[in-house]
C-alpha cells in the first residue's frame, strides 16, 4: 500500500494514478481516504466470513496506510469496517 500511495510500483506512473484515483473514497479540503473493502464468506471458505478494508490516508502531506481484518462479520456489520478505520484515525487527531 504505501508503495502505491507513493507511485513506487513497478508500474507507470500513469497506471499508479488511476489505481489511486479509483480507491478515493472521501475528499475534503484537508485530507484525502483510499480504501478497498473485501469478504470472503463462509461458502467459499472452511472458517467463518472475513471482511477487510486496506488502503491509506492522506494528511497534511503525511501517508498513513492501514490493514483491518473483522471475522465472524455478518452483512448488517459490513459499514463498520470503515467506521473502525475512521474513528481510530479520530482517536490520533487524524481525519479533521
Amino acid at each position: 500500500m504505501t508503495k502505491l500511495a507513493k507511485n513506487e510500483l513497478p508500474y507507470s506512473k500513469e497506471i499508479q494514478r488511476a489505481v489511486s484515483d479509483i480507491t478515493i473514497l472521501e475528499k475534503t479540503d484537508n485530507y484525502i481516504l483510499h480504501g478497498k473493502t473485501g469478504l470472503a464468506d463462509a461458502e467459499n471458505m472452511i472458517t467463518e466470513p472475513i471482511g477487510w478494508f486496506v488502503g491509506w490516508l492522506e494528511e497534511n502531506n503525511n501517508i498513513y496506510v492501514f490493514a483491518l481484518n473483522i471475522d465472524n462479520i455478518s452483512s448488517d456489520d459490513l459499514y463498520k469496517r470503515i467506521n473502525i478505520v475512521k474513528e481510530s484515525f479520530k482517536s490520533m487527531c487524524l481525519l479533521k
